[in-house]
């Protein structure tokens, strides 16, 4: 199973903000002025919003150089984002599940698909209650177990599940076929 846990595909994301409206953009802007001026950290979110713009600046910087990016460099959240922006999805021959967020940010846009609608031959989504940030933690993440396909014995077996073994005695509780 290949599932993505309310994925926007990096892309797709890039020409939302590109092409936003004057409304839109105002919106962002003043919701960012207002984590500034009125959160409980202002001086941490400002902090983050300055690493967030450097880090994308080095990020482009290395990109045009055709270098990749060094080792130390930043965090592993800053790692991977710098692989998806650099990374070109290819179309996948199967099924791609999506669990989707069922609260959405027009900074998302409005494809159903969350962008995937071109890179895979079958498409299915599942909403799940809350916000992205919220489906991986109770009460949402019940409902996210429940709409999650059980695996079958067979596709357990191809990693040595269905060949355990369980001592009743003094031997190992794992037979070497099962390692």
């Amino acid at each position: 199973m290949i599932g993505l846990l309310d994925t926007l595909e990096w892309h797709y994301l890039e020409r939302i903000r590109g092409n936003l409206d004057f409304h839109a953009r105002l919106t962002l802007y003043k919701s960012r002025l207002d984590e500034f001026l009125f959160g409980n950290d202002r001086w941490g979110y400002l902090k983050s919003r300055i690493g967030q713009r450097s880090k994308q600046f080095l990020y482009r910087a290395y990109k045009l150089c055709s270098r990749s990016l060094p080792q130390t460099f930043g965090t592993v959240q800053d790692i991977n984002s710098f692989g998806a922006a650099n990374y070109a999805p290819r179309f996948f021959s199967g099924k791609v599940t999506i669990f989707r967020s069922a609260v959405r940010s027009f900074l998302e846009g409005n494809d159903e698909l969350l962008g995937w609608r071109e890179l895979a031959q079958t498409l299915e989504v599942h909403d799940v209650p809350g916000s992205h940030h919220d489906i991986t933690r109770e009460p949402h993440v019940r409902v996210l177990a429940a709409k999650m396909p059980r695996p079958s014995p067979k596709s357990l077996g191809i990693f040595g599940c269905s060949q355990l073994n369980v001592s009743s005695g003094d031997g190992p509780a794992l037979s070497p076929q099962s390692v």
